[in-house]
């Protein structure tokens, strides 16, 4: 394929399926056809094929040929359009190319199982566009999939789990996947451990119990709690799918923990608080859930006792951490070095609270999306909020006239509370500095070294009618697919101010 790819041949293939000069009507020119789609196709697994066939302009004329009436037309077409759809830029591109209303069209149509199978799985990298995600849930695909759960193909039912997992990020599409029976179905795919389905379907069915109390109940009346324990019983640290059943328990935790107990969950979620080569958040949802069973007012009398240094960091005295403040356990990933990893809209605060003197650190950005904020708490900044909850740094809590935090938003250019317009734009590779003179209630932001306007002083007298007890911390919100760096000067600054 790269020998091919250097010679040449994807332009010359593009050329000769865009010039119009073959007649898809005529039987023996439709087979050629079919043969240099099934040919990009099969390149097309390439990455550079992936470039060189979007830059032919291939991915406008096989959307064009998934409306054509040749079934094995379609099939290569849907193939090629899932081999292109691995690159970032071409997920735009099929999706300009109307692409997402012809793939939905195909899901929701009876036709072969490996058309519908590329249809779906095309679908599901789309879907991994914040953007398109919400695109794909207006044409009516949600319904389309879950009725392709029931597929006889195995490859199928995986790709369209997949792609239900990655269409169920937003609240709205959750609440969507319950409404149209979607949770039945995943919870009867999680049954069987060896399934190849099992992972596709129980990390969509994680991601929709984080949803509304009403869906989280449906889920439990499908019975999925006893299946969900049985996954816990693998004992396995690296089997992806015991870790997705423990953050949908997790979900579960605030009002179904005495069916976990009657499921038998309790020894198997202490044993996970132990495991060491498991993620930190692996121990952590199981500590988390073993709490709520100890505080259940419902569940019988137990010895429960989780030891905190069992699943927390060490860190050195003298060194400032960093830890979840508001969100689902386990939606945030905190690494040693502060390197800060969001899988739902949460946020993370420093342990440390400051009231004297000049002060600042850097958070370094590597993907950022949705609302992220900057910034700095203060005491009565609410934390241990264990559920998605969408109040983050800077925003207004319960009592809307009081500020308990500030921030800024560099995607949206805000500054928060007030929603003010400020600051530039944020991006991949960016570093934000967040600086507080604490004597004058002075709060300062810089963009790699830029303290000039528009960046610069953000927020006056903030410390104006507060006790002397008032002291603040740094903090940060994120949504999905928001990663960062947190330096506090162990690594040295950047753009000391």
């Amino acid at each position: 394929k790269i020998k091919l790819c250097e010679y040449g041949i994807m332009p010359v293939l593009i050329e000769m399926l865009c010039s119009g000069d073959l007649d898809i009507n005529d039987d023996e020119q439709l087979g050629l056809v079919v043969k240099i789609v099934a040919t990009i196709r099969i390149l097309s697994s390439n990455l550079v094929a992936q470039v060189e066939a979007a830059r032919c302009g291939a991915i406008p004329y096989l959307v064009r040929l998934l409306r054509k009436c040749d079934e094995q037309l379609r099939r290569q077409a849907s193939g090629a359009l899932l081999a292109l759809s691995f690159n970032e830029r071409n997920r735009n591109l099929i999706a300009d190319a109307r692409g997402i209303i012809n793939l939905v069209r195909i899901v929701a149509t009876d036709m072969s199982d490996a058309t519908i199978m590329s249809a779906a799985g095309c679908l599901w990298n789309l879907a991994m566009n914040d953007d398109l995600e919400r695109r794909i849930v207006k044409h009516d695909a949600i319904p389309a999939l879950i009725r392709r759960l029931n597929s006889r193909s195995i490859e199928v039912v995986c790709k369209a789990a997949g792609a239900l997992k990655n269409l169920s990020y937003q609240r709205e599409h959750k609440e969507i996947v319950a409404a149209n029976g979607g949770i039945p179905k995943l919870v009867e795919l999680i049954k069987d451990p060896s399934s190849r389905v099992l992972p596709y379907a129980v990390g969509a069915l994680r991601l929709v119990a984080s949803g509304r109390p009403e869906t989280r109940r449906k889920i439990v009346s499908s019975g999925a709690i006893e299946y969900l324990v049985k996954l816990l019983a693998l004992k396995d640290e690296q089997n992806d799918s015991v870790r997705l059943a423990s953050g949908t328990l997790l979900h579960l935790a605030d009002c179904h923990t005495e069916a976990m107990v009657k499921a038998g969950a309790v020894p198997h979620l202490i044993a996970m608080t132990k495991w060491e080569d498991a993620p930190l958040l692996v121990r952590e949802e199981a500590a988390y859930i073993l709490q709520r069973i100890a505080l259940s007012p419902n569940n019988p009398t137990q010895a429960l006792r989780v030891e905190r240094s069992a699943i927390c960091r060490k860190r050195a005295s003298d060194e400032l951490v960093i830890s979840r403040a508001r969100g689902v356990p386990g939606d945030t990933y905190i690494k040693a070095n502060n390197m800060i990893m969001f899988y739902s809209y949460s946020s993370v605060a420093c342990e440390t609270f400051l009231n004297k003197g000049k002060v600042y650190y850097e958070i370094e950005i590597f993907s950022v999306k949705g609302f992220p904020s900057f910034g700095w708490i203060s005491k009565e900044f609410e934390t241990g909020i264990n559920h998605l909850y969408d109040c983050g740094v800077g925003f207004p809590g319960r009592d809307k006239t009081s500020h308990d935090s500030w921030a800024i938003d560099g995607v949206n250019q805000r500054k928060w509370p007030n929603k003010e317009t400020y600051g530039m734009s944020w991006g991949k590779g960016d570093v934000v500095t967040i600086a507080a003179d604490l004597d004058a209630g002075i709060l300062t932001f810089g963009l790699n070294g830029c303290y000039d306007a528009p960046m610069g002083i953000a927020f006056k007298d903030i410390f104006e009618s507060r006790n002397e007890a008032f002291a603040l911390a740094p903090a940060l919100s994120g949504s999905h697919n928001t990663a960062v760096h947190v330096n506090f000067g162990e690594m040295g600054f950047k753009f000391p101010p």
